[in-house]
């Protein structure tokens, strides 16, 4: 019975305690029953440390979009958009110690020079101190993701580089995102790619820094269109064709058709109208024209055209 109400007893304690407001200036709390201590309960409710100002710029300028990343000593990294340059707006960053001492002053991210935005930051530290911060950037014309590595002293390790693969650069990119711990780097974002908007991600070790470090090695270095298969065919084929890489700088999409004429010449089908990035594609057609009516068995000629290439080949439909 004792034992029961002093259970009670300490759990009245602990209520009652817990339910006073927090009053700053009031000492905090132990209470110490039978030789047993309950856990302090803190009613001071200040800061460790007050409202400080972090961007060191005295002009007027818009500072936005703050990230903060902590490593495991309590060091951290607060990063953010900074328009002090100018209209446009550049990614900033400033570290501090545990005790939230500035180490050095704020620092400019992106690398460019031009007159770019660049936006949205996104950071991660890693136990020891390594860090990266990811951001939108509109230096190639349209929104990438750009991304910098910085080590453990806040020096920068290689460049700025961009995130995606790079022969999908010419896509939007947004809404960057990064996490790391001390094997790898894992970053994702928003990505209209496939013609909508999609969520991608990609996952790196600490010593990947460079874009060409992810190039496919299999991209094709020529325009290609090959014979379909099978041929001949009933009642669908396969028509393959490659879109080659134009120099290691290219940055944008290639206006692709692949049609179908019958053996007067007339167009039967338009397969493929659209931009595409250089890659290899297997396209299907389905003997159907464009209204969708099943065309009949016959000779038929396909036609892929680039901006500089165009090549037509010939297949047989036997129904």
């Amino acid at each position: 019975m004792r034992s029961i109400f002093k259970v009670f007893f300490l759990s009245l304690v602990v209520f009652l305690f817990s339910s006073l407001p927090l009053l700053s200036g009031q000492p905090d709390f132990n209470f110490n029953l039978e030789g047993k201590t309950i856990p302090r309960l803190n009613l001071i409710a200040s800061p460790i440390i007050d409202d400080f100002l972090v961007n060191d710029d005295i002009g007027i300028h818009s500072q936005m979009s703050p990230a903060i990343g902590l490593d495991g000593s309590n060091n951290f990294v607060i990063t953010w958009e900074d328009d002090r340059n100018g209209q446009y707006s550049d990614i900033y960053a400033q570290r501090y110690n545990y005790s939230g001492i500035p180490q050095g002053s704020n620092f400019i991210v992106n690398d460019d020079t031009a007159n770019n935005y660049q936006s949205y930051p996104s950071i991660t530290i890693d136990a020891p101190g390594n860090f990266v911060i990811t951001w939108n950037d509109d230096r190639d014309g349209d929104p990438d993701i750009y991304a910098q590595r910085y080590n453990s002293s806040g020096d920068t390790v290689g460049s700025n580089y961009l995130v995606p693969n790079y022969q999908y650069a010419f896509f939007s990119q947004g809404s960057p995102a990064v996490a790391a711990n001390s094997s790898y780097i894992y970053y994702t974002w928003v990505d209209n790619r496939r013609g909508n908007y999609d969520i991608y991600a990609k996952v790196v070790d600490w010593n990947w820094t460079e874009v060409e470090e992810d190039q496919d090695a299999n991209l094709p270095n020529s325009f290609e269109l090959y014979q379909n298969y099978p041929n001949p065919f009933n009642p669908a084929t396969t028509i393959p064709f490659s879109l080659k890489v134009q120099g290691s700088t290219f940055k944008g999409p290639i206006p692709t058709t692949l049609k179908i004429y019958n053996i007067m010449g007339q167009l039967v089908k338009i397969v493929v109208d659209e931009e595409k990035a250089p890659g290899n594609y297997n396209i299907i057609w389905d003997g159907k024209d464009n209204s969708g009516k099943e065309v009949a068995s016959g000779i038929y000629f396909y036609q892929l055209k680039t901006r500089d290439y165009p090549e037509t080949k010939k297949m047989v439909l036997l129904r």
